[in-house]
């Protein structure tokens, strides 16, 4: 199997759209989800602007700088980082 059909897993993602291109990821991976509240999630990452997300890799996969959904306690990506705390 080649790296290309594993990472898209013949869904359909454009290469472009995946969170690295060439990235080996199992079928059906989506960068980015629904979750409950409570964990890990948009509102407790460092790349959170209120409803947006400034991570650049984010916005190229999703399209735009708004966290799907608009409530960043209920989402989260592959590109999550913890928010640094003093």
């Amino acid at each position: 199997m080649s790296v290309k059909s594993w990472a898209r897993g013949g869904d359909g993602i454009p290469e472009d759209k995946l969170i690295a291109p060439g990235a080996l990821l199992p079928k059906g991976h989506r960068p980015g989800m629904k979750v409950p509240e409570g964990g890990a999630s948009c509102a407790t990452c460092r790349h959170r602007r209120g409803n947006d997300c400034d991570e650049p890799n984010f916005q190229r996969w999703n399209g735009s700088e708004a966290i799907p959904g608009g409530d960043p306690a209920r989402y989260c990506s592959d590109w999550y980082e913890p928010e640094e705390k003093e």
